[in-house]
């Protein structure tokens, strides 16, 4: 899962669904505009989805 690095909202969002910080990819898209956006990148392992659902 990822996005724009200027993306705020979406940060938090994934957050707060148990997502890790994996890293930046520099220069990931390329807009129709022409503007090149990094993206930063989460993971969710299914043994942490588990846990956290089970935990629910």
């Amino acid at each position: 899962m990822d996005h724009f690095v200027e993306n705020r909202g979406s940060r938090r969002v994934i957050e707060k669904n148990g997502f890790h910080y994996e890293g930046t990819i520099r220069q990931k898209v390329r807009l129709y505009t022409g503007e090149v956006k990094d993206c930063r990148c989460y993971s969710l392992t299914r043994t942490e989805f588990e846990m956290r659902n089970a935990s629910s």
